[in-house]
């Protein structure tokens, strides 16, 4: 499935200049938004010993994933769009863009967090509190989000400013860059959970998660 998104998304520049670039291209974002808990979720119960079914994590993580995902990126995109507001006219191109990049990495934590603690409420605030008192130790994982954050805006950018023709040899670079994202992306989800797990096991008893 993350190489059939993959590849949608690579083969949706051949599109560009027509009417459906921008219907396609909503589809794959929301394609991609709603599988993405559901990976996350099969990783998650895989590793916790507790798999049940695909459509069972699905009906259990989405609806709330959602709707964590709405409470952590309008607030961002609110925020990133401030200095394109302010300076628009003075090349005021990518503030939103290098905003997003930015509350990603702040956000490290915090989808993570969610499907460790099947909380929702106060993940984004705990995830951010986990950050701040583990920086050091989590600056890999800052610079992996950072260099999949940001190919990914390049890629966005330069499909949107396109004015060759796309090819196959851009295709295939597309969906590298896109699967190679992706892997890495439930990589360090994967690595995260490992970490709040034996930070739960550092914790005194009766007390886990304290250090949240």
């Amino acid at each position: 499935m993350v190489a059939l998104i993959a590849l949608v998304n690579s083969l949706i520049s051949f599109l560009h200049g027509s009417t459906l670039f921008w219907p396609v291209t909503f589809l794959s974002i929301l394609l991609t938004t709603c599988t993405t808990p559901v990976f996350y979720g099969i990783f998650y119960h895989l590793i916790d010993d507790s798999y049940t079914s695909v459509f069972a994590i699905a009906k259990t993580y989405v609806p709330r994933y959602l709707w964590l995902l709405f409470r952590m990126y309008l607030p961002a995109i609110l925020l990133s769009s401030v200095p394109a507001i302010l300076f628009a006219g003075n090349n005021s191109g990518g503030y939103l863009e290098i905003g997003l990049v930015f509350f990603s990495m702040l956000y490290l934590y915090v989808i993570p967090l969610f499907y460790h603690t099947g909380q929702q409420h106060q993940a984004i605030a705990k995830g951010i509190r986990f950050l701040s008192c583990n920086l050091s130790a989590s600056t890999p994982l800052l610079l992996t989000v950072l260099l999949v954050e940001s190919s990914i805006m390049l890629l966005q950018y330069g499909r949107s400013t396109e004015e060759v023709q796309p090819t196959a040899l851009t295709a295939c670079v597309d969906f590298s860059v896109f699967f190679a994202a992706s892997v890495i992306d439930l990589a360090v989800f994967i690595i995260i959970l490992y970490v709040l797990r034996g930070s739960d096991q550092q914790s005194a008893p009766g007390v886990s998660g304290s250090k949240l």
